[in-house]
């Protein structure tokens, strides 16, 4: 993870199960940097060859949020077809790239705090009607610590507005630097 404050770090990817608060954090970002360039993108499942989709996404990204990436195909490809879609070659360059040039979040609810967001939402693809599978989210988290043992990202829990604040204020910190501030512009 790159972690110098400099213009290095071009992209910022979220991760997460459903509903673990990806969508918020990357709305929250935009909103705060988008006076320096930033913005959004979702990079949601799609069938075909994913190794290429992500070295184009990751290669060309410049000022970008990226809800979901190469992480979440991983992870959902071992919880929901049994392999991941990558080569260890694949993943390799795929994770340095991250590593070189942005920086991960991880969303990490609780699987029952998780469980209660989607009760009061639209359902997802992945869980479209009740009750929730709750073995396929713990699943899904579980396969998300694997992914990330050992491994530089920045845990983030959404439990209130406060603590989504003050992760935004690191991130811009890491990101632009401390001369500035959320919402504000670089002096």
């Amino acid at each position: 993870m790159n972690t110098k404050g400099s213009s290095k770090i071009r992209f910022v990817v979220i991760e997460g199960n459903d509903a673990s608060g990806k969508s918020t954090l990357a709305a929250e970002l935009r909103s705060t940097w988008r006076a320096q360039g930033w913005d959004t993108k979702h990079l949601g499942h799609r069938p075909g060859e994913q190794f290429h989709r992500y070295l184009r996404e990751y290669a060309s990204a410049d000022r970008l949020i990226f809800n979901r990436a190469h992480v979440s195909e991983l992870v959902y490809g071992r919880c929901l077809r049994g392999a991941s879609p990558f080569s260890e070659t694949q993943l390799f360059i795929l994770d340095r790239l991250v590593q070189e040039c942005g920086l991960i979040v991880y969303c990490c609810p609780t699987v029952e705090e998780i469980q209660t967001r989607l009760s009061k939402r639209n359902r997802t693809e992945l869980f479209p009607s009740e009750p929730v599978d709750v073995s396929l989210l713990r699943q899904v988290s579980e396969e998300y610590e694997t992914v990330f043992t050992g491994t530089c990202v920045i845990r983030y829990n959404p439990r209130s507005a406060v603590e989504l604040d003050q992760l935004i204020a690191e991130l811009s910190r890491l990101v632009h630097g401390p001369s500035l501030e959320p919402g504000g512009s670089r002096q």
